[in-house]
């Protein structure tokens, strides 16, 4: 899909047809309005309801953040760390790509939400880092 993409002259980080497109590391991440998808390098795909789940206000509050712009730019952050990290993709979302854990999921956890939060009060908006981050399909 991606390649396709490229192939009439999309560039990446722009909007098509209502989706986002960001290619990171070997993750490719999809965002709509209502979910994001991350392909993994190996084909394995993570999706993720934007939608506030009962529970999550309490930590999004703590971030600065609302329950749907947590969730909007969650997986999305675990790439953007994973790329700044010099990692291929997310230990946390390959494992649960794969059905598995990965045993150190919670520290990725801290660290995305705590960027998401950082993000929040410096005023970056993560999907333009995303933007400058993305790259053309190999």
């Amino acid at each position: 899909m991606v390649g396709g993409l490229a192939a009439r002259g999309v560039s990446l980080g722009a909007v098509v047809s209502g989706m986002t497109v960001y290619r990171i590391g070997t993750a490719t991440v999809y965002q709509t309005d209502g979910h994001t998808r991350t392909v993994l390098g190996d084909g394995r795909e993570v999706w993720a309801a934007h939608a506030a789940q009962p529970g999550q206000e309490a930590t999004a509050d703590q971030y600065g953040l609302t329950a749907e712009a947590m969730n909007r730019h969650h997986d999305l952050a675990h790439t953007i760390l994973a790329a700044v990290l010099g990692l291929r993709a997310s230990p946390t979302l390959a494992a649960v790509a794969r059905g598995d854990r990965w045993s150190e999921w919670w520290r990725e956890e801290q660290a995305v939400l705590a960027l998401q939060g950082y993000a929040a009060a410096a005023g970056v908006d993560l999907e333009q880092v995303a933007a400058r981050l993305s790259r053309p399909p190999e």
